[in-house]
């Protein structure tokens, strides 16, 4: 299930820029184990959303979890 979410993820963001739909990329490859690329959507989601002038401190936690190692991946 988690290989058709991620399919879905990025088609959606092919469709538009939404920080939420870059957050929820992000979870899907950090939870098949693809953490560097989770990362990276997860940055894009932190400049997006800062661009768009909205707070980014959840996004930049949930950030350094993935870089800790804190969330709970498939592996």
């Amino acid at each position: 299930h988690l290989a058709k979410a991620l399919q879905w993820s990025l088609r959606a963001n092919e469709f538009s820029e939404n920080y939420n739909a870059m957050d929820t990329h992000a979870h899907l490859l950090y939870k098949i184990g693809n953490k560097e690329e989770a990362i990276q959507w997860q940055n894009k989601a932190i400049v997006l959303k800062k661009k768009q002038g909205f707070d980014t401190k959840s996004l930049e936690k949930e950030l350094q979890d993935m870089k800790d190692g804190k969330i709970k991946s498939r592996q």
